[in-house]
């Protein structure tokens, strides 16, 4: 069937497109041929074979990096052209004749080495798609971008220079395509920034949003309080990232009226409920939008797959993920002044109140209905951790002062079936402890994890493995980092029948000699 309608396509196509590489021969030049796809070096087609007005489209393929386009050259020929594509071809700039293509559709410079996008771009009023990814060395989009208002793909991820967003682009009305979006501290165009973010009703798939980290949010600017995502039905997945240098990070988080700023423009970011996938970089508030607490969670992103929250220095709490019902993953890293994963009290019927004023409280049988569809949990650098709710030593999912720091958040499960756990014991498939400098024994409780299969820890006072890690019986990989303490792996490991693959990095030479194979002890 494929031969077929192989057959079909070069039959319907006729003459009019070629597939041509450095060795083709030369070609009739009585056929007008619109469409060619080459690969090798450009210079070949361009010198060999391009010589009509007729071409509508280009497509530079294979593997090009290297090789210099005599774009400037070929303008002149290709007043006609649709679609340019030049992927991994090396541009270092783009011609102002491209100006002159009033036909083109399509065009695509991607990881071309191009500095700096002629302004002459915005004169192509018929351009639908424009891709500009990969570009490490842009650092600004053209000032009258916004032109272009039939564009639908403007491609600028996996950018690293980009200082700002051009002004006006809510003209842009039919634009979907927009995979990051960065808002600069420019105080005369700050309001224009998230209004032009809101006007582009019809985003789909993913968008990465970019705050510089002198951004001033003044909440005059939205009477409405936000709605700058949150009518964008058709995002999926949402990554709000703050910039910050590694040395300033701590710096930024400390200056007046910095965790205040970053707070109010968190609350006026809520995305819409069908969103999927949230990651939330370098937050520097201390709590949570009013969107994110208690049961507003569960309200305004009831669809959550995927949480992921990073490097944010000051947040001390999040909202309460335990009870999103399609919560698949949850990535808790390098978040040091976190307390407590869900800031409830359980089994606390008092009038204790959260920082947004509501009441706090998580019942046993709450409990049970603990993260129903969690496959992956990872938390990483959490030193300050006491556990996952507050609450009292009679509940049984209380750390005392005595107990493993970071790890305390697994103790809520130490009396076993009956509490959160049971659930996840039924559903979480992978599991990371890292980071964590204080941890010494692993809770009891994660033996009711059967359905685990992969496995990473990383406690470097960790001396012992204990008994019950043989009942993880759906293990299949297990890696153990920097727990320079632990000198013996337990017979216990034998009865993971499932176990494919062990790993040990940075531990005590004894074990690794006693797990060599074949001739180890262990």
């Amino acid at each position: 069937m494929h031969d077929l309608m192989h057959d079909v396509a070069q039959e319907v196509a006729g003459k009019e497109i070629v597939v041509a590489n450095s060795t083709t021969g030369s070609l009739d030049q009585r056929v007008q041929f619109r469409r060619i796809y080459f690969e090798g070096n450009p210079s070949d087609c361009a010198n060999r074979f391009i010589s009509t007005a007729q071409i509508r489209t280009y497509l530079q393929g294979g593997n090009s990096w290297g090789f210099q386009f005599p774009l400037s050259m070929q303008l002149k020929k290709w007043m006609n052209l649709r679609a340019l594509h030049l992927r991994l071809t090396k541009l270092e700039s783009l011609p102002n004749d491209i100006g002159k293509l009033l036909h083109l559709r399509y065009l695509d410079v991607s990881e071309s080495g191009l500095e700096m996008p002629p302004e002459s771009l915005t004169k192509l009023v018929n351009l639908q798609t424009l891709h500009l990814n990969g570009l490490d060395k842009l650092r600004e989009l053209p000032r009258d971008l916004a032109r272009l208002v039939k564009l639908r793909v403007l491609g600028i991820a996996h950018y690293r220079s980009l200082n700002y967003m051009p002004d006006n682009m809510n003209r842009m009305t039919d634009l979907n395509t927009l995979p990051m979006c960065v808002v600069a501290k420019d105080d005369s165009s700050m309001k224009q920034q998230l209004e032009d973010l809101g006007a582009f009703n019809k985003l789909k798939r993913s968008l990465e949003i970019r705050i510089d980290k002198k951004f001033v949010h003044k909440k005059e600017i939205n009477s409405k309080g936000g709605g700058y995502i949150s009518n964008k039905k058709h995002l999926n997945h949402i990554e709000i990232m703050w910039l910050c240098d590694d040395e300033d990070e701590n710096e930024s988080a400390n200056e007046e009226g910095g965790t205040d700023n970053a707070e109010d423009l968190l609350e006026d970011l809520q995305p819409h409920n069908n969103l999927k996938w949230l990651r939330i970089w370098q937050y520097k508030g201390t709590k949570i939008p009013r969107w994110g607490i208690k049961n507003n969670l569960t309200t305004c992103l009831p669809n959550l797959v995927y949480i992921c929250i990073s490097r944010c220095s000051g947040l001390q709490s999040l909202a309460w993920p335990g009870k999103l019902q399609f919560l698949k993953s949850l990535e808790v890293r390098d978040s040091g002044n976190i307390k407590y994963i869900e800031d409830r009290i359980f089994g606390w019927s008092d009038s204790s109140t959260s920082s947004h004023g509501a009441a706090i409280e998580v019942t046993q049988q709450e409990s049970s209905l603990f993260f129903p569809s969690l496959e992956s949990l990872c938390s990483w650098m959490l030193p300050k951790v006491k556990g996952w709710w507050r609450g009292f030593s009679t509940s049984g999912l209380v750390m005392e002062d005595d107990e493993i720091a970071a790890c305390k958040l697994w103790r809520r499960i130490r009396r076993g079936r009956g509490y959160a756990m049971e659930t996840l014991g039924q559903c979480l498939r992978f599991l990371t402890l890292g980071k964590l400098p204080k941890v010494d024994d692993l809770p009891k409780g994660m033996c009711y994890l059967t359905a685990l299969q992969s496995l990473k820890i990383d406690c470097c006072l960790l001396k012992d493995l204990p008994e019950w890690i043989g009942c993880l019986s759906s293990l299949q990989s297990l890696r153990i980092e920097y727990c320079e303490h632990l000198k013996l792996l337990l017979k216990a490991l034998r009865k993971l029948t499932s176990l494919q693959q062990l790993e040990l990095y940075g531990c005590n030479r004894i074990i690794e000699k006693r797990c060599q194979n074949p001739n180890g002890e262990d």
